[in-house]
């Protein structure tokens, strides 16, 4: 495939996931990756800034900067 997961570190925190697998739009922080702050559907200016999608499973806990989290780049 031309698109594939890999791991990378928080560059912050995240909340726990709710009950679905979720997926945010994120961007490359130095050595690791943050999740954009608006995560709203609609919201077009996150999507073309994102580089990447960051990957959680349902029922994730909270994670802290410097977790290890799935990303794929785009």
């Amino acid at each position: 495939p031309l698109l594939r997961w890999r791991r990378a570190a928080l560059a912050d925190g995240l909340a726990p996931t709710g009950n679905r697998e979720t997926f945010y739009r994120g961007a490359v922080a130095g050595d690791g990756v943050r999740v954009l702050s608006n995560q709203d559907s609609g919201a077009q200016s996150t999507l073309a800034a994102a580089d990447l999608l960051v990957r959680r499973a349902a029922g994730a806990p909270a994670a802290k900067a410097g977790e290890m989290v799935d990303i794929i780049d785009f």
